[in-house]
């Protein structure tokens, strides 16, 4: 009795209608769908990174090299934007301060000639060692002995960030207006990634979300692929 509950109940189930398969065309409309937004969670997921980026570098008062940033025209930055401008000859200002202070050291001189002759040599060569020991050691003195330079270094250290925060903000909005990712991993470190992930637990979230929509995407693929040419 149980043999032919089996084979009855194998019967029935063979008997009912297969599920009809999707065809091509509808296959490669879900997959147009999926695309579009993988596309948008792309572009969400890069403007959310450089939003928590911007919070640590604030938090830190540190922030990329300006010539870390692919394809950006400073100059033209410059040119177009008058406050990064502002920031720029407020930058050079302070710079210019701190360098006279440092022509007050005896042994200024001496190192900046060494320094230009050097700087272009591989930095385990002793000259190269030894120009920067120099350098060390009359920061150290000044430190110690000119009042003026903690406050010279301060102003030039703070005129520098607010520089580079205000051209990284214009940059970050240039590529939202144009509707275009900005570059990451050309500026953003691993270690400041795991800073990110941690600053924004949403980043870390959209990323899974990312990576299950990639793998359905790879299997819709396939699928489309056997059915187009027969290897189903």
């Amino acid at each position: 009795m149980i043999v032919a509950s089996v084979l009855c109940w194998g019967a029935a189930d063979a008997a009912k209608p297969k599920k009809k398969q999707p065809s091509v065309e509808e296959m490669e409309r879900r997959l147009e769908t999926l695309d579009a937004e993988l596309e948008r969670l792309a572009m969400e997921l890069n403007r959310k990174k450089w939003e928590c980026y911007m919070i640590l570098a604030e938090r830190e008062g540190r922030v990329a090299r300006l010539s870390d940033y692919p394809g950006v025209n400073l100059q033209a930055i410059r040119d177009s934007v008058p406050q990064i401008e502002a920031l720029y000859e407020r930058y050079e200002a302070s710079y210019k301060a701190w360098q006279e202070i440092l022509r007050t050291a005896p042994e200024y001189e001496k190192l900046h000639e060494e320094y230009q002759y050097v700087k272009n040599l591989p930095k385990d060569n002793p000259r190269v060692v030894e120009n920067k020991m120099g350098y060390d050691r009359m920061y150290d003195s000044l430190r110690t002995h000119n009042p003026e330079y903690r406050p010279a270094i301060a102003a030039r250290d703070k005129a520098l960030f607010a520089r580079d925060m205000a051209v990284l903000r214009y940059v970050v909005e240039w590529y939202r207006q144009q509707g275009r990712e900005m570059p990451v991993l050309s500026v953003i470190s691993r270690t400041q990634m795991g800073a990110i992930r941690n600053e924004c637990p949403e980043v870390e979230r959209m990323e899974s979300e990312s990576r299950a929509l990639q793998s359905v995407r790879y299997a819709l693929f396939k699928q489309i692929q056997e059915a187009r040419y027969g290897l189903e």
